[in-house]
């Protein structure tokens, strides 16, 4: 079994705690970015869909890589 060594900690919009998303063993920069571009689509409207507002938010407010070989 190989041992990971980063860990990726996200803070989904709405929360307010950090959890660790995965674990990688090698660079972790690709998948961050691509966790940076993700987002979510707020519709809002009670009556009336054609007056529907859509707000487009990302979906992680903090996104950190810890390593554990540094520590």
């Amino acid at each position: 079994m190989t041992r990971s060594r980063y860990s990726i900690m996200v803070t989904e919009y709405g929360s307010d705690h950090a959890v660790e998303l995965m674990r990688v063993g090698s660079n972790p920069q690709a998948i961050v970015e691509g966790l940076r571009k993700k987002t979510l689509k707020i519709k809002r409207s009670l009556y009336d869909a054609r007056a529907r507002q859509v707000k487009v938010i990302p979906r992680y407010t903090f996104i950190s890589i810890v390593d554990h070989e540094a520590s």
